[in-house]
Parts: C-alpha cells; structure tokens; sequence
C-alpha cells in the first residue's frame, strides 16, 4: 500500500494519495514503520512545494492536516512519538515559507498595482467611482498589513503606496473641479454676455429665467463682477417697482445650476 501510495505521488496524483490516506489513517496509524512511511511522504511533498514558484497554499494545509491527525492518532497508542512531532515542525515551518512565499507576491503585486494607479488621470470618472476605487485598494492594503507574517519594510510600502494613490487621486478630483469650474463660468458668462441695454421690459423679464440659473457662489471674480453690472443695469432699467419684483421673483424660482 505505502509502495503505490509513493507511486502516486511521484506521479503527481495528490487527489488520489491524500484519498488513501485519510480512508486509510486508522491503518496507518497503527504501525509507527507505517506512520513514519507515510509522515516521511507528505514532508517531501511540502519540501516540493516549499521550493516551487507558485505553491499551493491549500495542498500545504491539507499535508498539514493529515499529518497531525496521523501522529495524534499514533501517540494514542505509541509510548514516544518525538520523531514524528520533529517532523510535523519542520513540516510547519516549510508551510510558514510558503505563507510568506505567498504573502510576499501579494504584497508586490499590491505595491504594483499602486505604482500604476498613481499615475492614471481618470479623467471621466466622477468622484463616487474614484472613492471606491480608493476604497476597494484600501480593503486590499488593510488585510495585507493586517498579516502577522508582513515584514516592517513591506507594511512601509504598502502605506507609501496608498499614500500617493490618495494623493494622486485627490489632484484628479480637484484638477476635474476645476475644469468644472471652468465650464460653468464659460456658460455663465455666455448668459451674461446675451445682456443687451437695448432691450424693453418684456425682453428683461424673460431674461430673468436664465439669469436665475446662475449660482454667484461658483463665479469667477472677474465673471462676479460682470454679473454685478449686468443686474445694476436691469435695476436701473426696471424703473417700476412691480417689474423690478416680477423680475425678482422670476430670479428666485429658478434652479441654480452647479458646476
């Protein structure tokens, strides 16, 4: 059985050896030459993985799991089972540097993904997909620096990494309200630009509608003043108390327009 749990496992079918091994456990357990067999299989197998490039965290864990379930099972019934436990330590630290192995390729994979993020302008993204953007690499940066494995040097650079994301971020969404800003006084400046002294009344009264649109809290200073002398002159033109209050009125009932 031990012979063709090895072949197995040489052959690469782990599926089929961890099947045997667990169905089998109570049979295993009951030999120490059995046990040491087979103990001695899944510390090479996580001495394999230890040394691939992309191991699997999952297969380790499961190693690990039959092996202490094996040597729990063997101590019931053995008066020394110091070997064995050697060998589940040394199993425990091979799975220890695969965690890092892992934990280390997603820390670099974090911080390049931050590298990158830093320098993407998003210039059609509001601010509500560039927040949750920001918070989506936060949840990310947080588990990571959560991580008892991370090394001092690598939570560092992880906080660096978000720090100039939410930087570079922050001067997206003020350099996108700014050209904001800038259409809307365009725009407003557009209405004030229709003004004409010429005009009667009835034309002023109309006007009143698109001048209303216009929010004086987003005007340029120099677009503010342009905006003061067009409504000093409709004041002065409005000699009638009532046509200046309709005129008013008209102002006030309309939606202010924003950036």
């Amino acid at each position: 059985m031990v012979k063709y749990i090895r072949k197995l496992e040489e052959e690469g079918n782990t599926d089929r050896v961890n099947l045997l091994i667990k169905n089998f456990l109570h049979v295993f357990s009951s030999s120490r030459e059995l046990t040491d067999n087979i103990v001695d299989l899944l510390l090479k197998r996580l001495e394999r993985l230890s040394a691939l490039e992309n191991p699997s965290l999952n297969l380790a864990y499961v190693t690990l799991e039959m092996a202490v379930s094996l040597e729990e099972r063997f101590a019931l019934n053995a008066v020394d089972s110091t070997s064995i436990k050697d060998r589940i330590d040394r199993i425990n630290e091979l799975i220890s540097d695969i965690e890092r192995k892992e934990l280390n390729k997603e820390v670099d994979s974090l911080c390049s993904e931050l590298e990158r993020e830093q320098l993407q302008p998003y210039p059609d993204m509001d601010e509500a997909e560039l927040s949750a953007k920001v918070q989506n690499l936060l949840a990310k940066a947080q588990r990571l620096i959560n991580n008892p494995l991370l090394e001092n040097s690598d939570r560092e650079r992880i906080y660096e990494g978000m720090y100039n994301v939410q930087k570079a971020m922050q001067k997206t969404l003020e350099e996108k309200s700014l050209r904001n800003l800038k259409d809307y006084n365009r725009w407003a400046l557009e209405i004030l630009k229709v003004y004409s002294q010429d005009w009667n009344v009835s034309q002023i009264q109309q006007y009143a509608k698109e001048l209303g649109q216009i929010d004086t809290r987003y005007l340029f200073p120099e677009v503010n003043v342009y905006y003061n002398w067009v409504l000093s002159k409709i004041v002065e033109k409005l000699k009638k108390e009532n046509d200046l209050k309709v005129f008013v009125d008209t102002m006030f009932n309309q939606g202010k327009r924003s950036p």
